[in-house]
């Protein structure tokens, strides 16, 4: 075993729900302590009450640690499924992401749309967030469908442009 600490899935959720979080897309309040979290690369119990604010990525990330096995949702390898896409997405079963979405986004969808969104599992989508962006939050109003804010939202390349210490 190596000297190096275990990978901290819940610094690794809040970097990349930072900036959704910050542009007030999704999650709870305290983007400040969030922030100094990051750059201090320390995690907290109350870090951990804000990710459960993700109303959107929370039950994905719970689905995906059940379908697993996995007793934390906010499992390092969890994480990095529901942001980035790994081997876990595909541990998923159709019937429970089925369910899932039916259970969360019925009461907010039309009976047209619902079916949209539920069509999306019997051809492949996973508890990913680019499924999630791109298709549930379109079809729930839950962010305004324009190009500027489903680019805001996506995970994509950053460029470090300075490092200290």
């Amino acid at each position: 075993m190596s000297g190096r600490p275990p990978l901290d899935g819940l610094l690794l959720f809040a970097r990349y729900a930072f900036m959704p979080n910050r542009l007030g897309y999704c999650g709870g309040a305290n983007e400040r302590g969030l922030f100094e979290a990051c750059v201090e690369a320390q995690s907290s119990p109350e870090m951990r009450d804000w990710a459960r604010h993700f109303e959107g990525a929370y039950p994905y990330l719970a689905l995906i640690a059940q379908a697993n096995g996995l007793p934390d949702p906010l499992d390092y390898r969890v994480v990095e499924a529901y942001w980035l896409g790994n081997e876990l997405l595909n541990g998923v079963g159709l019937a429970p992401l089925y369910d899932s979405l039916r259970q969360r986004f019925a009461p907010r969808l039309s009976p047209k749309a619902l079916e949209l969104v539920l069509g999306k599992a019997p051809a492949g989508a996973k508890p990913f967030h680019a499924f999630h962006v791109f298709e549930v939050c379109r079809r729930t109003g839950a962010l305004a469908e324009s190009l500027e804010t489903l680019d805001n939202c996506r995970i994509s390349w950053g460029r470090v442009q300075a490092a200290a210490g």
